[in-house]
């Protein structure tokens, strides 16, 4: 999927009994794109109020555009991501050969807050000059 783009790094944002979210950064010279991973292994009222509270705060230290694609590319998966903001960009070809949709990400407004550190619920969010862009 990413052509001619290298992984450049990959970064564990956020682990919790219910989810976790990782972000990988790929390269090609001066473009970078951020690819957003989520794996949920428990899905309540609760947990995705508790998700979409960790999602915000991300936003806020995160405010590049962030790529997303689901493994299993089903109209489920497209209303999940739709929810807390993703829109269909295009169809890409992946490495394996399977044609998937890209949804993307963009803030609308400029983060509230410029906090380093914060915390939500126990849990530490860092933010990362090298995606703060």
């Amino acid at each position: 999927m990413a052509g001619d783009f290298a992984r450049a790094a990959a970064h564990e944002v956020l682990g919790t009994d219910e989810y976790a979210i990782h972000i990988e950064d790929f390269r090609r010279g001066q473009d970078t794109f951020l690819l957003l991973h989520l794996r949920f292994t428990r899905w309540t009222p609760s947990v995705f109020k508790r998700f979409i509270a960790h999602w915000t705060l991300l936003r806020q230290c995160v405010t590049a555009p962030l790529f997303a694609l689901g493994e299993v590319d089903d109209d489920k998966w497209e209303r999940f991501v739709t929810r807390f903001g993703f829109r269909f960009l295009q169809t890409v070809k992946c490495e394996n050969g399977e044609t998937r949709r890209l949804f993307i990400h963009v803030l609308t407004e400029a983060p509230t807050s410029n906090v380093n550190v914060q915390l939500v619920q126990g849990h530490q969010l860092v933010r990362d000059e090298q995606f703060h862009r």
